[in-house]
């Protein structure tokens, strides 16, 4: 999914490709960046998507069990804000750096760390901090709706007691859904 990925990135940052009314946004946006990019560049920015991962969801679930009574997502949602933003600004700047005239490429998560640090100091690795907080009510729709669904879908099936007692099939429905019914309302956020 990398290279949708790489494809919203620029369109958010800098709107829909002129060559759009020839054809479909995305093969335009996937021809335009393999000609200027090369393949690669439908890559960029998966490193460090790749390594935030881990520490995004080990830090939201860590957090989310500690305070899921107190607090329910909010809680999770702020602290793995705040862990991960600098690593997804890299990700930002990865995914657009070929657009940025002038600017020395990075070459690395490293590398990106380190020029944005030494270009606008350690509060440039929280750029788009106070949106992304804002995008914490994302996970309050999405947990309790993903509950919500596979309860329902568990009414359906006569022998089942326990949701642990659902299809993998059935799982990917409830994500599916619930993943669909978070993002309506929420994604304006990531623009």
């Amino acid at each position: 999914m990398s290279p949708l990925d790489v494809i919203k990135t620029r369109m958010q940052v800098y709107g829909i490709p002129d060559a759009h009314r020839k054809g479909s946004v995305i093969v335009t946006s996937l021809k335009t960046i393999i000609r200027e990019d090369g393949p690669r560049g439908l890559y960029r920015g998966l490193s460090p998507t790749l390594a935030a991962l881990l520490p995004n969801w080990a830090v939201y679930f860590t957090v989310y069990g500690q305070l899921k009574e107190l607090l329910d997502s909010h809680g999770a949602g702020a602290a793995t804000a705040v862990t991960t933003n600098p690593l997804w600004v890299v990700k930002t700047r990865l995914q657009t750096q070929g657009d940025r005239v002038g600017v020395v490429p990075y070459t690395s998560i490293s590398s990106a760390l380190r020029h944005i640090v030494h270009q606008d100091g350690f509060k440039g690795l929280y750029r788009g901090l106070v949106p992304s907080l804002a995008g914490i009510s994302h996970v309050a729709i999405q947990f309790p709706a993903y509950e919500k669904i596979k309860f329902y879908l568990l009414k359906g099936l006569p022998d089942h007691k326990t949701t642990r007692d659902l299809s993998p099939g059935r799982l990917a429905i409830a994500s599916s859904m619930s993943k669909i019914l978070a993002s309506l309302p929420t994604y304006p956020h990531e623009v």
